[in-house]
């Protein structure tokens, strides 16, 4: 399988000037775990995790942060498996 098949799609992104309680507020909002970080310029500069909030900011955060991220993956796994056409392929 190549990447291409694999990859996310609608990348999600930060500021590496944005306030890191708003980059853990987005990574909560979606089921990611990782925020894509850009310079002023709009060029990749580094990549934002789960971890580097919990060993930079807060424990508590970054979990909390997770488990709202664990809780929109599961709700998007009940959609999915309740959509019969996603799951046939179907038209």
């Amino acid at each position: 399988m190549q990447v291409d098949a694999m990859m996310s799609r609608g990348i999600i992104t930060c500021y590496e000037d944005q306030d890191d309680f708003e980059a853990a507020e987005l990574i909560g909002e979606r089921p990611i775990r990782r925020l894509l970080a850009l310079g002023i310029s709009g060029a990749t500069v580094g990549l934002l995790s789960l971890g580097d909030i919990a060993e930079h900011v807060s424990e508590e955060i970054a979990g909390q942060v997770l488990g709202e991220v664990c809780e929109l993956r599961a709700q998007n796994e009940e959609l999915r498996s309740a959509d019969t056409t996603w799951r046939c392929g179907g038209s």
